[in-house]
């Protein structure tokens, strides 16, 4: 009884092995190693795709980064500027800033004295104007240094602003008022414009309590407004604020389940960082779908192979 038994099975074993089967096996061992080959290929260059999207991305926050330094850097030395000429004895130090400001940034120069009132400005701006509970004002003449400000609403005009002071002590201890110049955050966005348009790349500047003060354009709306408002963000936030490294970065995965890379900058003399992310899945967008397309020929192709292999 096992010996028909074992018969019968070598018969069907024989029949399942036969030519057609074979031919079968023969056509998807030549098609289907050329179409792994497709989609492998397609792998490779959506890894370097990622890659050097990335470091473009990166060369052009760091150049953005770099250009924010420099505006910085030439408001503390117009405020030093004005400074030195208050504490040469020069009463009038606004009257020789007044034909023209030095920078289209700079929104305005005012001397303050050390009661938090303006004593003059370069542009026309009420004369008693107290500023005295400031956090910027308070800290430059306790520091004696330069002080960059956090996002802030000026008063009177009822604009967003960043102010920069430099208390005349600094030159002159003697002397206690405080050079002031108030920064829109118009030029600041501006040096950010070829940051936008980059499918997956977000990118903002915060100040030192995480209020984002330029953006690129697709992101103007945000200024103004908290880090935490950004989901792709929010995760680095108390990392960035925190941190006193001149950058930093980290990865993880969203809840949508997507790979993300998030990073900062700092802007040396001051507590804004530049804040980068990145949204891996909408970088290799289209690259992505290429994949399925290869994946789906190459099942589509190999029954097409095995069904005619059997048929033909």
């Amino acid at each position: 009884m096992s010996r028909v038994a074992f018969n019968r099975k070598r018969v069907q074993l024989r029949k399942l092995l036969g030519i057609r089967a074979r031919l079968a096996l023969l056509a998807l061992l030549l098609v289907a190693p050329l179409m792994m080959e497709r989609v492998r290929s397609l792998e490779e260059a959506r890894t370097g795709q990622l890659a050097q999207a990335t470091q473009e991305f990166r060369e052009l926050a760091e150049r953005t980064a770099e250009t924010q330094r420099e505006v910085i850097a030439s408001v503390a030395t117009v405020v030093k500027a004005t400074a030195y000429v208050r504490a040469s004895g020069i009463a009038h130090a606004c009257e020789l800033m007044r034909e023209s400001l030095p920078l289209p940034w700079i929104r305005n120069i005012m001397v303050v004295g050390a009661d938090g009132r303006v004593q003059c400005s370069v542009l026309k701006a009420p004369a008693g104007l107290d500023v005295s509970d400031r956090p910027y004002f308070r800290k430059a003449r306790e520091t004696r240094d330069f002080v960059f400000s956090d996002f802030l609403v000026a008063r009177k005009i009822d604009k967003p602003m960043v102010m920069a002071a430099y208390p005349v002590s600094a030159v002159d201890p003697r002397q206690d008022s405080v050079v002031v110049a108030g920064v829109t955050l118009d030029w600041m966005s501006r040096s950010m414009t070829r940051l936008s348009g980059r499918p997956g790349f977000t990118a903002v500047m915060i100040d030192g309590e995480g209020t984002i003060l330029a953006a690129p354009d697709d992101l103007a709306s945000m200024i103004g407004r908290s880090i935490d408002t950004l989901p792709l963000m929010s995760a680095i936030a108390d990392k960035a604020l925190l941190s006193n490294a001149p950058e930093g970065s980290m990865s993880f995965t969203a809840t949508d389940g997507a790979r993300r890379d998030v990073s900062f900058m700092r802007i040396a003399g001051t507590e804004a960082r530049l804040v980068l992310s990145v949204d891996k899945s909408k970088v290799t967008a289209s690259i992505n779908r290429d994949i399925r397309t290869a994946y789906l020929q190459l099942g589509f192709v190999c029954l097409f192979v095995l069904l005619g292999a059997l048929i033909g």
